[in-house]
């Protein structure tokens, strides 16, 4: 199913630290702190059975844009020569004539990122080091309305079809960010929560200042989280439901019958570059681990890993299974879906750390 009116649009990508589909207000229980975001899922495409492949920002980015699951306590962003054998969504659009940028407020020595980004051909990437020196900031980062500005002042830059990126930073710890006007929480992860109302409202700016752009009728934004996070009702990290994400994509050129659309196959943060590239009509035999979630014949199933373990998660269930204790954690499966299950995921595991192998 193609939902792309135009498959040349400009593409800006939000990568959301940490932005646990728990914690949103059109996604989980928890109700209040994404007013905007939830405004923009009634007009986009919004997939509610997202899983991300790991627990970390770098697994989180270079699962996004190369289509690559995460091989259990590997961030292969920190081998230069594996992760350079991957491709990486800039790559296809570059041929179609894409400028591509990347923008974070921190500090993108961690876990490489930069490095990955820049070994992949981006035509910018740009960290903390390119902020004005004279604005206010938080221990980790630039806060995320100054982030939105800086992001808003480099697309205005771009004079061809790009492909611009930004990664948010308000929703890390230590959660130092300035208070946001919308709802106050309390109590289990309340500083978290506080801080997505924060970079909730500075994401609403954003899209309102994009709407009074040229460019904002040809240009399709995919927001995506980097991983998911605790929240008031989902505290175990051995949980599936704490790897559960966003993925919204929002814009003029979705046609009109796919607005406000909730899909609810199960996929994870791999697939997000095959479905993008699809509705882009490209060849998505580049991203071999990475499935279109438009395309109904393809599979449901999410593979992710855990601190010192993975989890598998189908429609009849999920389980994950800690490897230096060698035992199960949390598994709703029926004893005949689990046996079913289990050898798949192995299958699964064993073959992609066979393809990481032999990179």
């Amino acid at each position: 199913e193609y939902f792309l009116s135009n498959h040349r649009p400009n593409v800006v990508v939000i990568v959301l630290e940490g932005w646990a589909a728990e914690a949103i207000g059109c996604l989980g229980p928890n109700k209040g702190a994404t007013p905007n975001f939830d405004r923009l899922s009634k007009q986009g495409v919004l997939f509610t059975n997202l899983y991300a492949t790991g627990t970390t920002s770098e697994i989180g980015n270079s699962s996004i844009f190369s289509g690559n699951p995460a091989v259990p306590e590997v961030s292969i962003s920190m081998q230069p020569e594996k992760h350079r054998k991957l491709h990486c969504l800039n790559e296809d659009m570059e041929g179609w004539g894409y400028h591509s940028s990347y923008i974070f407020s921190g500090d993108l020595k961690y876990g490489n990122i930069g490095g990955y980004f820049m070994d992949h051909g981006f035509d910018v990437v740009k960290d903390e080091s390119d902020f004005p020196s004279d604005l206010p900031r938080g221990k980790l980062n630039f806060f995320d309305k100054d982030l939105y500005r800086f992001l808003l002042d480099e697309i205005n830059t771009h004079k061809k079809p790009f492909l611009q990126c930004a990664f948010t930073g308000s929703t890390h710890a230590p959660y130092d960010q300035p208070k946001g006007k919308g709802k106050t929480f309390t109590g289990e992860e309340a500083d978290f929560m506080n801080a997505l109302v924060y970079s909730d409202e500075a994401l609403g700016e954003f899209i309102r200042k994009c709407k009074k752009q040229p460019w904002y009728k040809n240009t399709l934004f995919v927001f995506v989280a980097d991983h998911g996070h605790a929240t008031p009702t989902v505290t175990d990290p051995g949980m599936g439901r704490l790897y559960r994400i966003p993925l919204l994509f929002f814009g003029e050129p979705i046609k009109k019958n796919f607005r406000g659309r909730r899909i609810d196959k199960i996929g994870s943060q791999a697939d997000v570059a095959a479905t993008l590239i699809a509705q882009m009509k490209g060849d998505i035999s580049r991203y071999p681990w990475s499935k279109d979630l438009m395309n109904p014949q393809v599979p449901e199933f999410a593979f992710h890993s855990i601190i010192r373990g993975y989890g598998w998660i189908v429609p009849e269930g999920n389980f994950t299974y800690y490897m230096e204790q060698k035992r199960i954690g949390e598994n709703n499966l029926k004893p005949a879906d689990f046996k079913r299950e289990e050898k798949r995921c192995h299958y699964f595991l064993k073959t992609i750390y066979e393809d990481y192998k032999a990179l």
